[in-house]
């Protein structure tokens, strides 16, 4: 399949609006699983540090911060997508829309709870 986390971050942006990091990762690892359980292969690029009580992307940062179209709020500690909303391979926006649909409306302890206790999740 061969997606980029630089693929899958301004759809996801696009569709969530203002969204701190911590959120970000949490869906992109959520796509990164489900990639490799329907297609074979997840999103490349991306490098998880796994703790008991949760996890980081270490790459986070630095992708976000060279996206096109994406602006940090620093007063609201979030990013947006500024452009038209980008319009992905139609499997893909389907598994994305999947994960937006899981995680919409979700407290952050919430979704952090259902990223670590998932069977997936290997500290």
């Amino acid at each position: 399949m061969g997606y980029n986390a630089k693929d899958v971050i301004p759809y996801l942006l696009a569709e969530l609006g203002c969204s701190h990091p911590f959120r970000i990762s949490r869906a992109l690892l959520l796509t990164d699983w489900e990639m490799k359980e329907r297609f074979g292969s997840g999103l490349e690029g991306l490098t998880y540090r796994f703790f008991d009580f949760g996890f980081y992307i270490e790459e986070l940062p630095s992708i976000l911060s060279s996206l096109k179209c994406v602006e940090k709020d620093e007063e609201r500690k979030c990013y947006t997508y500024t452009c038209e909303k980008p319009k992905p391979p139609k499997e893909l926006e389907a598994l994305l829309n999947e994960i937006l649909d899981r995680i919409r409306g979700l407290g952050n302890l919430e979704l952090n709870k259902l990223i670590i206790n998932d069977r997936r999740y290997k500290v």
